[in-house]
């Protein structure tokens, strides 16, 4: 028999917001609230190319428009009637 589990986070549980280089595996860390759009290098100095290979310019780049969300919806001002959660698979 086989068990399954789940976590559900709400978004005010997002603690840190991480980029991760996909060439060398560096990373950079900001808290949710503080970061406004992707950097242009990792750690290490490789490019990363987000408001250019997605074929959005930056000021309308989804990278962008997710974090500029993400800082938006965790503030407790913005009442809605419900909240977001989102489900992740728990790594064995």
């Amino acid at each position: 028999m086989t068990s399954e589990h789940k976590i559900s986070l709400g978004l005010a549980d997002i603690k840190t917001v991480i980029f991760a280089c996909d060439s060398c595996s560096g990373r950079i860390a900001f808290g949710p609230d503080k970061v406004k759009a992707p950097p242009d290098r990792c750690p290490s100095g490789h490019a990363w190319n987000w408001n250019k290979n997605t074929g959005y310019n930056s000021t309308d780049s989804p990278f962008r428009g997710f974090l500029s969300a993400l800082a938006k919806l965790r503030d407790p001002l913005c009442e809605t009637g419900f909240h977001i959660l989102l489900e992740i698979d728990e790594k064995p």
